[in-house]
């Protein structure tokens, strides 16, 4: 359990060598609290023994030392030292808390958090060409279960799964996939790319993904520049041109012309903004 910095006003910032009066006054009090407890015969401190007696049978239960110390408020380097008998007396309240817990095995259940953002995540991996089978074998989980969780049929997964999956997303998130039945089966459900969302919405149930207009294919007799747009758009996402004169119902030849065309100008635009950098 990780121990926080002590603050000004504080008797523990006054043993760390602050001398400011709100430290030295917490300290005073302190100090006349203790000897008022001498004087009546109330010691604050008491033999270690039972607590280390109560905490090994919580570990013979199953217990670890992380989940006593979340369960008491013990610091955990506490439960450690009564495991292995370094401490010989401990205060009056540890030994309260730790004696507080009853000698049975731990309810403390894995904890789950909202599927939203991890079925967001594979829907958006799917959308960029990786396969289901293939997020499954990376995330550790069995096929069949991420695609529940990507269909949205699961409300809640273990937290756990959900930060190897965002742990995959990261790896994968630029990273263009090859698989064509993939993109289809993400279109196909309306699934968004990782360009739609950001750290701040991904895991918000609520949020919405950020997308352009629903794109529209063009008329088939349309103009070419139109045709050339949905061209740019289908490229952009990996087609073959084989592929994408099948979809668009034109020659492959036809195609290609159209892709030389478009590869042409995007190099007079790049060589036109070198020469108005220059």
């Amino acid at each position: 359990m990780k121990q926080s910095t002590p603050q000004h006003g504080q008797r523990a910032c006054y043993l760390r060598g602050c001398r400011l009066s709100e430290c030295e006054a917490d300290n005073y009090r302190y100090m006349a609290r203790l000897r008022l407890d001498h004087y009546e015969g109330n010691r604050r401190r008491t033999d270690a023994a039972p607590a280390s007696r109560h905490v090994k049978k919580l570990v013979a239960s199953t217990w670890s030392q992380g989940q006593i110390a979340r369960a008491t408020g013990v610091a955990r380097r506490t439960i450690g030292a009564l495991v292995t008998g370094a401490h010989k007396t401990i205060s009056r309240d540890t030994e309260r808390r730790i004696l507080s817990i009853p000698v049975q095995p731990p309810i403390e259940a894995p904890r789950d958090v909202d599927a939203a953002g991890t079925a967001r995540r594979i829907r958006a991996l799917i959308f960029m060409g990786h396969n289901g089978t293939a997020i499954a074998a990376r995330v550790g989980l069995h096929r069949d279960a991420l695609n529940r969780i990507a269909r949205g049929e699961l409300p809640s997964v273990r937290a756990s799964t959900a930060e190897q999956v965002a742990v995959v997303y990261r790896q994968l998130s630029r990273v263009p996939g090859t698989s064509i039945r993939a993109r289809n089966l993400a279109t196909a459900n309306g699934w968004s790319g990782p360009l739609a969302w950001d750290e701040t919405t991904i895991d918000d149930p609520a949020a919405l993904p950020e997308v352009d207009e629903p794109y529209t294919p063009p008329a088939k007799n349309g103009r070419d520049s139109m045709r050339m747009a949905e061209l740019e758009h289908l490229l952009a996402l990996g087609e073959s041109e084989s592929a994408i004169a099948k979809q668009m119902g034109a020659s492959e030849a036809y195609i290609h012309d159209l892709a030389v065309v478009l590869r042409n100008q995007k190099k007079t635009a790049t060589y036109d903004d070198m020469r108005k950098a220059a």
